[in-house]
């Protein structure tokens, strides 16, 4: 992304590349280090001399294990009940006689992958964090160590996941045009993301839980996802919101270690075992779109 420059009477403009959602060129300077499309009010990071291949190296073992998460692996029977809950929700648009082979791109420690191994002919995963990669393949799954753009793979696939992943991706009209590709008319792509639409992205504004750049770089809305997804033909079929279960260890991990810097205080409390309950949360700002390829 080119530094945003601010011209003669206030006026932001900027050269390319282009919006992501829409393909126009109008930049603006939502808060300190976001952009903010003026046609279609998608919101990116400033992304001015951004190396995608350091990217990759933010998704390490710490990144999992003591940075965003404390520790992903204790975590999987947690994060496969919240998989339970959005499966119930795609079931209401799977097929199986005609949804048989999946995809998951960002599909980390293959949990997903595990939950859903005998629901399926073919499943795989893709991922650019090689011990997430490494660890899946040791669980018999066929998840490939690579950036799904530059994947040779076969398709077709009849779906699509993208679980938490969209707003990770340095191009995500990359990923969508590979699915594009990787698709037939029919076949359904589910997503999961922060919607900066929200209520309480709003009212959070730039304090928002989710913005936090360079791992999270896009800000979708229910809007802006929709019209994306169309640029790559998929219809939106359903959109809601979605909740999950979190551990207090979680949470204390990203407020108290992440946001606050205060490791020390972490420690004391997870000693404590108050933070082992994982309780059913949903705060109406993560968006859950199933969409369906139809072109």
């Amino acid at each position: 992304m080119s530094q945003v420059n601010e011209a003669a009477g206030g006026t932001a403009v900027n050269v390319a590349p282009s919006c992501l959602v829409c393909g126009e060129n109008n930049w603006s300077t939502k808060w300190p280090g976001l952009l903010e499309c003026g046609n279609c009010r998608f919101i990116t990071a400033d992304l001015v001399d951004f190396d995608a291949d350091r990217l990759h190296e933010l998704y390490g073992h710490d990144y999992f294990h003591g940075e965003e998460y404390h520790d992903y692996i204790a975590e999987k029977a947690i994060t496969q009940r919240s998989f339970r809950l959005r499966m119930r929700r795609l079931d209401k648009f799977i097929d199986p006689a005609r949804h048989r082979s999946v995809l998951e791109v960002g599909s980390a420690y293959g949990f997903f992958l595990d939950l859903v191994r005998n629901r399926f002919q073919r499943l795989v995963g893709v991922d650019v964090a090689r011990d997430a990669v490494k660890y899946a393949q040791e669980q018999g799954l066929d998840v490939r160590l690579a950036d799904l753009p530059s994947l040779d793979l076969t398709g077709p696939f009849d779906l699509v996941c993208m679980w938490d992943t969209i707003e990770h991706l340095a191009d995500p009209g990359q990923h969508l045009a590979k699915i594009a590709d990787l698709t037939e008319p029919g076949a359904l792509i589910a997503i999961t993301t922060g919607d900066i639409g929200s209520r309480l992205a709003r009212a959070r504004g730039r304090q928002w839980r989710l913005i936090h750049p360079p791992t999270h770089l896009h800000y979708f809305s229910e809007d802006t996802l929709t019209r994306i997804l169309d640029r790559y033909g998929f219809a939106v079929r359903d959109s809601s919101y979605c909740g999950g279960f979190r551990s207090l260890e979680f949470a204390a991990n990203f407020v108290l270690k992440v946001r606050w810097k205060k490791p020390n205080l972490f420690e004391r409390l997870r000693r404590t075992g108050l933070l082992r309950v994982a309780p059913y949360v949903n705060m109406f700002d993560i968006r859950y779109i199933i969409a369906e390829k139809v072109r």
